[in-house]
């Protein structure tokens, strides 16, 4: 595997928070915007402490959580990939705090379990975060073990590495990827065999990211990635490579 020395990963808005990082917002009003002059370079999935970075960064612009209850707050935390949209939702996915490039914040509902695409629609929706019954667009339900989806709504990753929260088994299946919009054909098959844990349209490309637990309990901190190109309703497969987490500074 490669590490992460070739393909780097820009994304204007969200990065601002990561470790080793450096970026800028700017607030106007309670807008806010991307600096654009703004070269923020560092691995996207690595955001420590993700709920006080945000909040350190955004300050004011970011609204309170739905209620005091102790699951309603912003536990999510996702962005669409031309950075102009930051999306946080609470514990159950039934609010969603807007943030876009140029806007006033926003907070809007949506069904329990909901899942946005840029347009910030609907695209489905699931009985049990990441995993469950989920129901489509087109009315189709699936049962799935475990997923993950974009932040553009396009695409579904299904599979990898899971335990059964019945009997505390762990098990591990192929990581697939499928559309959003076609859920019951497959697009590509990983090779990778961790936990999924996110997956970034980013340009022409699909980033899949997936965990190995056991390696964190032995204090390894990072993460596999594969990447397809995107071209048309197909995939194809363009490297992997493996992400070390930055130093602490």
């Amino acid at each position: 595997m490669k590490t992460f020395t070739k393909t780097v990963i820009s994304l204007p808005l969200l990065l601002v928070a990561c470790n080793g990082c450096t970026s800028e917002i700017k607030q106007s009003g309670n807008a806010v915007a991307p600096n654009a002059a703004s070269d923020a370079r560092c691995p996207y999935l690595f955001m420590s402490g993700r709920n006080k970075k945000l909040e350190d960064v955004l300050g004011s612009s970011l609204p309170n959580p739905p209620s005091s209850e102790p699951h309603d707050h912003w536990s999510v935390y996702e962005h669409t990939s031309d950075g102009r949209i930051l999306r946080l939702f609470n514990y159950g996915r039934t609010k969603c705090c807007v943030l876009e490039a140029g806007r006033k914040p926003r907070i809007i509902d949506t069904p329990a379990g909901a899942y946005l695409n840029r347009d910030n629609q609907v695209i489905l929706t699931c009985t049990d975060l990441g995993r469950g019954d989920v129901l489509f667009p087109n009315n189709l339900h699936m049962r799935l073990r475990s997923f993950v989806v974009d932040a553009d709504g396009q695409y579904i990753c299904i599979g990898g590495a899971y335990c059964n929260t019945m009997t505390k088994e762990d098990y591990v299946v192929p990581i697939t990827i499928h559309s959003v919009h076609e859920p019951e054909k497959i697009l590509a098959v990983c090779k990778m065999n961790g936990t999924l844990h996110r997956s970034v349209c980013f340009q022409d490309k699909l980033y899949v990211f997936a965990h190995h637990k056991v390696q964190e309990a032995q204090g390894v901190m990072s993460m596999d990635c594969e990447v397809y190109h995107r071209r048309g309703g197909e995939l194809a497969f363009a490297e992997s490579m493996n992400i070390k987490c930055p130093p602490r500074g």
